[in-house]
């Protein structure tokens, strides 16, 4: 008797320990971003696209994988200076795409995406993750509680995959993603460019 109730004690202790675990590992490992390389719909899906660059767009030109990928470019003869260019996704609930990713305290989020630098870049190439007190589809009034940015790259390189980490902090409502090209200068014709594809969002929840 005695050891048919330590062995279900067992069990139940082994429940209660791994089963969360699992489940954790489940999580950290499903992509939460929609549309996370430029493939459905119109390409730009669930992203928008921002900056001053001359060029800042989907195009069917140069994927890491698909046929689609985000490039940046500032190439014309009226680009200015130091532009920049960005594609960012507000995490939503991938279950419910019309409502935000509920967020919770201490959950650790991973952004990786693959980036390629053509020849004669000379811009940085990034990417960030950004926790907001607010809900940043209604656009941008406040600074983020807390902001992560990965290495920046310059110059001409094949496709790399970079990575940014991050822990939600206290009053996080919305989590933003983006992969940006900073400080490019006017580049020659068919030059300038940066590549993005292949984006991935994993976050470790707390476990309880």
């Amino acid at each position: 008797m005695k050891k048919i109730f330590l062995t279900g004690f067992i069990a139940i202790i082994a429940i209660t320990v791994i089963l969360p675990f699992l489940t954790g590992q489940a999580m950290a490992q499903k992509n939460l971003l929609l549309n996370p390389g430029f493939e459905k719909g119109d390409h730009i899906d669930y992203w928008i696209n921002d900056g001053t660059a001359t060029f800042n767009w989907v195009a069917d030109w140069h994927p890491q994988e698909g046929k689609w990928s985000f490039g940046v470019g500032n190439d014309l003869e009226w680009a200015k200076d130091d532009a920049w260019g960005c594609a960012f996704q507000v995490l939503c609930d991938p279950d419910n795409p019309d409502s935000l990713y509920p967020v919770i305290l201490g959950e650790k989020f991973t952004f990786e995406m693959w980036i390629k630098g053509e020849e004669n870049y000379k811009g940085k190439a990034s990417l960030k993750l950004e926790f907001f007190g607010y809900d940043r589809r209604l656009g941008l009034s406040d600074e983020p509680l807390a902001s992560f940015q990965s290495e920046s790259h310059t110059g001409q390189f094949d496709w790399l995959q970079e990575i940014v980490k991050g822990t939600a902090p206290k009053d996080t409502v919305s989590v933003v993603v983006s992969c940006l090209s900073e400080n490019m200068p006017i580049g020659s014709a068919g030059g300038s460019y940066v590549w993005f594809d292949g984006a991935s969002v994993t976050v470790i929840p707390v476990l309880q």
